[in-house]
C-alpha cells in the first residue's frame, strides 16, 4: 500500500510456536531465489533497532495503533485498535501512575505492571472499557444495548486483544522483535528477483519490517530494484537507475494521524538512511565506471 506507514500491522502478532512455523514456511518458499543465503547483519540489525527505537511495554503508535517494544504491532491494522491495558491504566490512575511512562515521544504501560500487585482488576478493566469502545466504534451504541450475539462478538475480539497485551507484558522486547524478523527477511529473498549486496538486503528488511511484509512485493521499492536499472548498463542508465530507487523508497513517508496520512520527518529520515545504505553499493560501482 503506498506511502503507508507499517502496513505490517494487517496481520496478527503470533503466537511463539506459529511464529517459528510461519517462518519455516516462508524460508521454504524463499530458499531458491538468488538471496537464499542471505540473513540481516548485525549492521543491519542496529540499522533497524535505530529506526524502530525501543520501548519497554505497550505503547500507541503515532497512528494511534497498539505497539509493543521494538515497533511490534499488536493488534490487526483493520481494528485501528489502541493498546487496552495503556488505556486501563491511565483511566485508573492511583496505583498505575508509576508504570505509566514516557520515552521518545510515546506515553507507554511498562513491562513491570505485569507482576505489580492488582494486574488481574487492571485486566478487568482493560476489557470493561474495550468492550465499550468497541461497540460504539462497531455499532455507534453502547454495550449494554446491544443484542446478545453482538456482546459475545465484542467479548471474544476484546478479551482476546487484552490477553494478547498481558502476554506481551512478559516478553522481553528483543525476543518478541527476533521471533517477527524472519518473516520480513523471508519477504525480501522471497520477492527480490535479482542477487542483493548484504548492505541492500539489509536495508529492504529494514523498509519491509516498517512498511509489511505483506505489501512488500507491490511497494515501488521492490519493483524498482527488481528492475536492477540501478547497476547495470551505462553510467547514464545506472545514474537514472539509482534516481529511480532514492525516489522509490523516498514515496513511503506518510503516516496515518487524526483521520488523515501526513509526512512524517521521522519516516523521511529513516527513508533517507535506509536509500543510502542500499545504493552505497551501486553509487560504488557507478564512481569506478567514470
Amino acid at each position: 500500500m503506498l506511502t503507508l506507514l507499517r502496513s505490517r500491522r494487517g496481520a496478527f502478532l503470533l503466537p511463539p510456536i506459529r511464529v517459528q512455523h510461519a517462518a519455516r514456511e516462508d524460508h521454504a518458499a524463499s530458499a531458491q531465489g538468488p538471496n537464499a543465503n542471505r540473513r540481516i547483519s548485525d549492521d543491519g540489525i542496529e540499522l533497524l533497532l535505530r529506526g524502530e527505537g525501543r520501548i519497554n511495554g505497550l505503547y500507541d503508535d503515532s497512528a494511534g495503533l497498539a505497539t509493543y517494544g521494538i515497533g511490534t504491532l499488536v493488534h490487526a491494522q483493520r481494528l485501528r485498535q489502541r493498546s487496552l491495558l495503556l488505556h486501563a491504566a491511565r483511566t485508573a490512575g492511583g496505583p498505575w501512575v508509576p508504570y505509566v511512562r514516557r520515552r521518545l515521544g510515546r506515553v507507554y504501560l511498562d513491562r513491570a505492571a505485569a507482576t505489580a500487585p492488582g494486574f488481574s482488576e487492571l485486566v478487568a478493566l482493560a476489557r470493561t472499557l474495550g468492550r465499550e469502545d468497541r461497540a460504539i466504534t462497531q455499532y455507534q451504541r453502547a454495550y449494554a444495548a446491544l443484542p446478545p450475539s453482538q456482546r459475545l462478538a465484542i467479548d471474544n475480539r476484546v478479551d482476546a486483544a487484552v490477553s494478547l497485551e498481558a502476554t506481551l507484558l512478559t516478553r522481553e522486547p528483543l525476543d518478541v522483535f527476533r521471533a517477527r524478523l524472519p518473516k520480513y527477511e523471508a519477504a525480501v529473498r522471497a520477492h527480490i528477483h535479482i542477487p542483493l549486496t548484504q548492505r541492500e538486503y539489509d536495508a529492504l528488511v529494514s523498509f519491509a519490517y516498517n512498511t509489511g511484509a505483506e505489501g512488500f512485493p507491490a511497494t515501488s521499492v521492490a519493483r524498482t530494484v527488481n528492475a536492477g536499472r540501478y547497476r547495470t548498463g551505462s553510467a547514464t542508465e545506472r545514474r537514472a537507475g539509482i534516481e529511480d530507487v532514492d525516489r522509490a523508497f523516498g514515496s513511503y513517508v506518510r503516516e496515518f494521524r487524526n483521520g488523515r496520512y501526513v509526512v512524517s520527518a521521522g519516516l523521511v529520515n529513516r527513508r533517507a538512511v535506509e536509500a543510502a545504505l542500499f545504493l552505497s553499493d551501486a553509487r560504488a560501482a557507478l564512481a569506478a565506471l567514470r
